[in-house]
């Protein structure tokens, strides 16, 4: 149902691509904490028996642990997050030039999925699914112009169809040409600009 709000379609849309790449974020961030985890046990206890009961009293012999954690404190809380809100910021930033899009296709779905539905309630969904069945055997069996029109109009109920007059298909194909002149005009101004440019960097050269 949050579809249907223009400002939380979108959103959700983003919060799921950025559980996805936190996935493959978490995947990278556990071989970091391996990769240490088992260096930094190998050289504070040595060859002992794994166990997990923490020792109360221990001294550290040697500075090779600490540097260790001090690389990977570095890269955890400097590359790793850094990275982490790149990732989400490129996202976020993606989504949110398409997210008119994203709404629209998102509303249409909710639109499609309920003119699918059946017109009852949950409980006599079975009421729908019979009067589907008793149009479809009588337009099979019978040939009467009448069924036939009932049956064919229940069935197009269910499709999603917009039915247009010639002015509003003449406004609209004259909205399309101008939006492409614009976009065509655009493209050849841009074109233009970076030949303009290549050319500057050549006499520069």
């Amino acid at each position: 149902m949050f579809t249907a709000v223009k400002l939380l379609g979108p959103k959700l849309v983003m919060i799921g691509e950025m559980v996805h790449g936190l996935k493959f974020f978490m995947l990278m961030f556990f071989v970091f904490i391996l990769a240490f985890g088992v260096s930094f046990y190998s050289l504070v206890f040595g060859v002992q028996e794994f166990t997990w009961h923490l020792p109360q009293n221990f001294k550290a012999n040697g500075y090779a642990a600490f540097i260790l954690l001090l690389g990977y404190m570095t890269i955890v809380s400097i590359l790793l997050v850094n990275l982490l809100i790149a990732m989400f910021s490129n996202t976020f930033d993606r989504r949110q030039n398409n997210a008119d899009r994203i709404w629209k296709f998102q509303r249409y779905s909710l639109v499609s999925e309920y003119l699918s539905r059946p017109s009852f309630p949950s409980p006599f969904i079975f009421l729908s699914h019979c009067v589907r069945l008793t149009l479809y055997t009588l337009a099979k069996c019978c040939k009467s112009e009448f069924i036939q029109n009932k049956y064919r109009q229940h069935v197009n109920r269910t499709k999603y169809k917009l039915s247009l007059n010639d002015k509003s298909i003449t406004r609209i194909e004259t909205t399309e040409d101008a939006y492409g002149d614009e976009v065509y005009y655009n493209y050849l101004k841009q074109e233009r600009k970076l030949l303009d440019e290549l050319d500057l960097d050549e006499e520069r050269v």
